[in-house]
């Protein structure tokens, strides 16, 4: 059984601090960098754990790390379990991404080049490959591929094999993930963004709730991807005092749809 961890036990691969400290752009950009070698001339964050539905009764997805530079668009996701669904969830994502991020208006010529990307703490695949890169090729002509190249990629790093990665950044990265030792200039500033983090009682209060919230629903047998699980738990957080932004965080849901949960709650809160 999956154990819950307290706030102090977290690490960078813990979901939870993952998206907090990748707000940092500074470390979102490093991570880029070093997982890609793209330098990211501008960051604009669509929004942390954001949730995308082409419609009211699609299946939703709820990304870690949403981001577009001038010429890409960037899907970072730490992943600790459930690695067998991985290439339908990456398939669906990048679907929901492009419907997202293409005006009705736009030319299909005008998509961005795209990184759905799974930072893994075991291997996903069982072939002991420190990254597996999946783009779009031609079976029957390899030199066709590149004119057929639709500019997406789906990439799974696999950090239990970190020795293994030619690239000594990726590499640094995979193994602090790993054994949380920092010998390279990035990983050493993700361990000080982990050590900061433990004084930041802003996130620590509100971690400390999302768990409460999450264990309710959870006792309650509703599924926290279900439209009731993500507005019940919404009502209580707002119940415990946190603000907007945070329950949009968590569960994925307009500032308009929780501004109206909360109309409902203060009415309920008066005296009859």
């Amino acid at each position: 059984m999956y154990k819950t961890k307290t706030y102090d036990e977290l690490t960078f691969a813990d979901d939870y601090l993952f998206c907090r400290i990748m707000q940092d752009e500074t470390i979102c950009k490093g991570l880029i960098k070093t997982l890609l070698g793209i330098d990211a001339d501008r960051i604009e964050y669509l929004n942390q754990q954001q949730t995308i539905s082409p419609d009211y009764d699609a299946h939703g997805i709820r990304m870690d790390v949403f981001v577009k530079g001038t010429n890409e668009i960037y899907d970072l996701e730490m992943q600790t379990r459930h690695f067998d669904e991985l290439p339908k969830r990456a398939r669906y994502y990048q679907s929901l991404v492009d419907l997202d991020t293409l005006d009705r208006n736009q030319d299909y010529r005008q998509l961005k080049e795209s990184f759905i990307i799974f930072i893994c703490t075991a291997d996903p695949f069982g072939f002991s490959l420190p990254c597996y890169t999946v783009e779009q090729v031609c079976k029957e002509e390899p030199k066709a591929s590149e004119k057929i190249n639709d500019k997406t990629h789906k990439i799974y790093y696999n950090a239990t094999s970190w020795q293994k990665s030619e690239n000594a950044e990726i590499r640094g990265f995979l193994k602090y993930l790993t054994t949380q030792s920092a010998d390279t200039d990035f990983t050493k500033a993700l361990q000080s963004a982990v050590h900061k983090s433990r004084k930041n009682e802003l996130w620590r209060k509100q971690f400390m709730t999302l768990q409460e919230m999450l264990n309710d629903v959870k006792a309650d047998g509703i599924a926290i991807g279900e439209e009731r699980g993500r507005i019940e738990t919404a009502r209580n957080l707002l119940y415990k005092g946190m603000d907007f932004e945070f329950v949009h965080d968590v569960t994925g849901l307009s500032i308009e749809a929780i501004q109206e949960i909360a109309d409902e709650t203060e009415t309920e809160k008066q005296p009859s």
